[in-house]
C-alpha cells in the first residue's frame, strides 16, 4: 500500500513538473518537446508536448495563412481543454465519420475502421466491412460528401468528421455543434509520395503515428527502389494522358503528381514544359498537335463493362489517328473495376510498378499489374 502511495505521489509530481517547466519562448509561447515534419507532404506537421500534441494543417488554398490547429490528447490524465486550438480530440472519444473512400483505405491499413460511425456516398466504397456495418445500421450513410446530411451527423455525434477541403464548402453548423471538422488535403499534394504520406496524418489523430510511419516508410522504400531501377536507361518513351470530357481535354502540368509518375517511370511527358501543379484544359487540336506521334497514351476510364480499342474509338473516332492507338500502346485502368480512385493513393509504389511494366516490360518480367496495363 505504501509503495502504491509513493508511486502515485511520484507520478503527480512528475506530471506537474512536466507541464509547468516546459520550455517557453520569449513571447511566452510553450516550445514543443519535439516536432514531426513530413519528408514529402507539404500540408501538415505535428508539435509534441507532454500530454498532448498539436496537429497543424495548412490551408491548401492559402498556405501562408489560416493554419488549422487540432489538439490531440495523448495522456488520459492530462486535461487538454484549456489548450488553444481550433478543435480538440480526446482519447475516450475517437469515433469519426469519413467523407471520402480514400480515407477508408488509410483507416484500413491502420486497423481503424471499427471507429467509423458514418460514411458519405457508400456506392463508391468497396470495403465489405463498411457495407456490412451499413446493413447492420452500425454505420450511417450521411449522404453526399460535398453536402452531407447535418441532422444525421449530429445524431451520430462523432468526435470529428474528415473532409476533403474545397474553398466554397462550409461546415459551420457542424463546428457550432462542437464536432471537429478535420480537413484531409492529401489530394492537393503534388507528388505520389506526398499524397501517400498523409497516412501519418491519419495515424496522428489516433495516436498510431509509429505504425503509420512504418507503413509509409515501406511504401516509400519500394517506390524509390522502382524509381532508381532503371536510372541509366537510355530509352525514355514519350507519353501523354487524358481524353476529351464534355469537349475539354484535361492534362496535368509538369509538377502535377501524375506527371511525377511519368518522370519516375523514365518516360518523357509531352507537356513537361508546362509549369504548374494543376491540370490544363485544352482543345483536341492542341493535344493532337503535340501528342499524335507520342509512343504511349495513358488513360483512366470508369465504366461498368470491359473496355477495348473499339470502345475507345467509339468515344471519338479521332482517337484512332494517334500513333499510340495505332500501335496498341494505350495504357489504361478501368477505375470501376480496378478501384484506382479508392485505393491507389496509398499504393503509389504499385502504380509506378504498373507504369514501368507497361513502358519497360523487360525490367519487371514476371510482374502482374494491379491498376494500369496495356489495353488489348
Amino acid at each position: 500500500m505504501i509503495y502504491r502511495f509513493i508511486l502515485a505521489i511520484s507520478f503527480f509530481i512528475y506530471a506537474c513538473s512536466s507541464t509547468t517547466n516546459q520550455k517557453r519562448l520569449n513571447n511566452n509561447i510553450i516550445e514543443p518537446d519535439s516536432s514531426f515534419f513530413p519528408k514529402y507532404a507539404n500540408g501538415f506537421w505535428v508539435e509534441y508536448f507532454y500530454g498532448y500534441k498539436l496537429l497543424k494543417i495548412k490551408n491548401p488554398f492559402d498556405t501562408l495563412t489560416n493554419t488549422k490547429t487540432i489538439c490531440i490528447q495523448t495522456i488520459k490524465q492530462f486535461d487538454t481543454k484549456s489548450i488553444d486550438a481550433d478543435s480538440h480530440i480526446f482519447l475516450n472519444n475517437q469515433n469519426w465519420i469519413a467523407l471520402s473512400s480514400t480515407q477508408i483505405s488509410s483507416a484500413n491499413l491502420l486497423n481503424l475502421k471499427s471507429k467509423i460511425i458514418g460514411v458519405a456516398e457508400p456506392e463508391y466504397i468497396s470495403d465489405p466491412y463498411i457495407h456490412k456495418q451499413l446493413k447492420n445500421k452500425k454505420i450511417k450513410n450521411v449522404g453526399m460528401a460535398m453536402a452531407p446530411d447535418i441532422e444525421i451527423i449530429l445524431q451520430q455525434n462523432p468526435a470529428f468528421i474528415m473532409v476533403s477541403p474545397f474553398p466554397d464548402i462550409s461546415y459551420h453548423q457542424i463546428i457550432e455543434a462542437g464536432i471537429a471538422v478535420i480537413p484531409n488535403a492529401s489530394y492537393m499534394e503534388t507528388t505520389p509520395l506526398g499524397r501517400a504520406e498523409w497516412i501519418i496524418f491519419m495515424g496522428q489523430l489516433f495516436n498510431k503515428e509509429k505504425k503509420a510511419i512504418q507503413i509509409f516508410d515501406s511504401i516509400a522504400n519500394r517506390y524509390n527502389k522502382l524509381k532508381n531501377l532503371n536510372i541509366n536507361i537510355n530509352n525514355h518513351p514519350t507519353i501523354f494522358t487524358g481524353h476529351l470530357y464534355q469537349g475539354i481535354w484535361h492534362s496535368p502540368q509538369r509538377n502535377n503528381y501524375m506527371a511525377q509518375f511519368f518522370s519516375d517511370a523514365h518516360a518523357n511527358y509531352i507537356f513537361n514544359n508546362k509549369n504548374g501543379t494543376g491540370t490544363m484544359m485544352l482543345e483536341f487540336e492542341t493535344v493532337y498537335n503535340c501528342a499524335h506521334n507520342a509512343d504511349y497514351w495513358l488513360i483512366i476510364i470508369n465504366q461498368n463493362s470491359n473496355f477495348s480499342y473499339s470502345d475507345f474509338k467509339a468515344m471519338d473516332e479521332r482517337y484512332s489517328d494517334f500513333n499510340a492507338f495505332k500501335k496498341k500502346k494505350v495504357i489504361y485502368t478501368n477505375a470501376s473495376h480496378s478501384l484506382f480512385f479508392e485505393q491507389s493513393e496509398q499504393k503509389p509504389d504499385v502504380v509506378l510498378a504498373d507504369i514501368i511494366h507497361a513502358l519497360h516490360p523487360s525490367f519487371l518480367p514476371d510482374y502482374q499489374p494491379t491498376y494500369f496495363k496495356l489495353l488489348e
